[in-house]
């Protein structure tokens, strides 16, 4: 299953709201997740109708870009967390993760309780959580991570 497989419609529409995304924009990206009928061009003409079960699929070009969208969203709900704890490194610039393509490196203070509020919270309103089996984590206490991440279900480990 894809990331825009499992974003709850609905979050997402409001997200490009509270980004304050222009409404045409909104308006065609609602019509090309939302229409299940594609047109197919040969040699510049038009030859039939394609019916979809779903308007985007994996490799789409548009589908990065709501990801983005959505991860643009994460960016600005760490940034008012009480709870969260910054890498100690990133404390000062208010860097909290950076996303890639669908890769996502959250840098927080290494304790459970950070990474488990960040994880239930953004996966509660958008639709979207982690696979664990293909998560890691990178610690540089290497001592620390058993009683940190014993919980969380992650496979690999670095540091």
């Amino acid at each position: 299953m894809k990331a825009y497989d499992t974003v709850i419609w609905n979050f997402f529409w409001s997200v490009t709201k509270a980004l304050k995304y222009p409404d045409g924009f909104i308006a065609l990206i609602k019509a090309c997740v939302s229409n299940d009928w594609f047109s197919v061009i040969v040699n510049g003409s038009i030859q039939g109708h394609v019916k979809s079960t779903r308007g985007l699929r994996q490799g789409d070009p548009l589908s990065s870009y709501l990801l983005i969208v959505v991860m643009d969203y994460f960016t600005e709900l760490l940034q008012p967390q009480e709870d969260f704890e910054f890498h100690p490194q990133c404390k000062e610039i208010g860097l909290t993760n950076l996303n890639f393509a669908d890769h996502l490196f959250v840098l927080s203070a290494a304790t459970e309780k950070s990474m488990k509020l960040i994880m239930k919270e953004f996966g509660e309103i958008s639709g979207l959580h982690p696979n664990l089996a293909k998560s890691l984590d990178c610690i540089v206490i290497k001592s620390r991570v058993p009683v940190i991440f014993q919980g969380l279900g992650i496979k690999k480990q670095l540091g």
